[in-house]
């Protein structure tokens, strides 16, 4: 359903800021490489 999207899309937008808080350099270096 719509509400279970919109909870995992919001479960996935907290596991990459804590990624990003946990881990500046790695989740900088995924980003690089997802992106480019």
């Amino acid at each position: 359903t719509s509400i279970d999207q919109g909870i995992a899309y919001v479960l996935m937008i907290a596991a990459l800021v804590l990624t990003y808080l946990i881990h500046p350099l790695d989740a900088s270096s995924f980003y690089s490489n997802f992106f480019s």
